[in-house]
């Protein structure tokens, strides 16, 4: 019994011991269901590319489409979703390289070569047909292409009926075979530009007919820039990790100022409607393109139309596309 008291004595300091000892951590909350990360950008497509036979090397011919529609209307650049396939077929049966508009910049500023026989695919002003028709065709031969989008039509006051929703282009950028591109964003029109004419927007000084006036140089050019990059500012939000730096000039016109205002707004690269193939040493804000877009072009001139010029320019590297190209309409 002498050992009780002892025993005792042990236990009370273990209580003690264990009243002055630190809470035990309590248990991590478990954590709650994060939302997926958005995607910082599109994933990275390796194309293969044929290298023979060769019609032409060293060129990019670009090739300008506009709508696919069930029902082309004539006089139009309409094409069928039938006559798309078509083309696409027949591009790749004759063993042209259809490449992604990012490999033509890299190869304009003299980064990168291109296959033989490249042609870029471009649509203008971002129709709804492209989309619902040509997209799917795009995924199936896995075919790069770029649109030039009118963003001031997409959503707004501005907003056209018959153009893809930002849902529809966020859809196809993030395919990574699609590249989305500038077309303004509101100056795919007319202006008046004198007492009795009109002319592009994007190009003329607007005349007041009240004060029988135009408005000012300082006024135009600010006019033409707050387009532009509004035009890249919208692209660049609704497509993450986008680089917006190409445009379409609308109806194909430009002069120097329009240069001046894209160089210094960050575009780096403008493509024309003026024929020829791009070449090393083409002016990056004078890029050419051919129609082959129209009602009544078939596949098979659509192939000649590509080959013939790209044959062309062979012979002829360093020619470029005229300075100013500005039409004026009654």
């Amino acid at each position: 019994m002498r050992g009780a008291p002892l025993a005792a004595l042990l236990w009370a300091a273990l209580l003690l011991v264990s009243s002055c000892a630190p809470p035990a951590p309590k248990a991590a909350p478990a954590p709650a269901h994060a939302a997926p990360a958005r995607p910082v950008g599109p994933p990275t497509i390796t194309f293969r590319y044929f290298a023979a036979p060769v019609y032409y090397r060293d060129e990019v011919v670009v090739l300008m489409l506009h709508d696919i529609a069930p029902h082309p209307q004539p006089y139009t650049d309409e094409i069928t979703p039938a006559t798309f396939q078509a083309d696409l077929e027949l591009l790749l049966r004759d063993h042209f390289n259809v490449i992604p508009a990012s490999l033509l910049a890299k190869f304009l500023e003299h980064q990168a070569q291109v296959p033989p026989n490249a042609v870029l695919l471009t649509f203008d002003d971002g129709y709804q047909g492209v989309y619902t028709y040509g997209f799917p065709l795009l995924e199936r031969y896995r075919v790069p292409a770029t649109c030039f989008i009118i963003t001031g039509f997409v959503q707004g006051p501005h907003q056209k009926p018959w153009t893809m929703s930002w849902a529809e282009l966020e859809r196809m950028y993030a395919s990574g075979l699609v590249s989305l591109q500038s077309h303004t964003y509101d100056s795919h029109g007319a202006v008046r530009s004198g007492p009795a004419t009109t002319g592009p927007a994007l190009t003329d000084s607007v005349w007041d007919p009240a004060t029988r006036s135009y408005e000012t140089p300082a006024h135009y050019r600010q006019r033409i820039g707050q387009d532009l990059a509004r035009a890249r500012r919208e692209l660049e939000q609704h497509l993450p990790g986008a680089r917006v730096d190409m445009f379409a000039y609308p109806f194909g016109a430009y002069d120097p100022t329009v240069i001046r205002i894209l160089r210094r707004d960050g575009y780096r690269f403008a493509f024309t409607t003026y024929g020829g193939a791009a070449t090393s040493q083409t002016d990056p804000y004078r890029i050419f393109r051919i129609n082959v877009g129209t009602w009544h072009t078939t596949p098979q001139a659509l192939v000649a139309a590509a080959r013939d010029t790209g044959i062309a320019m062979a012979a002829h590297p360093g020619f470029q596309a005229p300075a100013r190209v500005v039409p004026s309409w009654r």
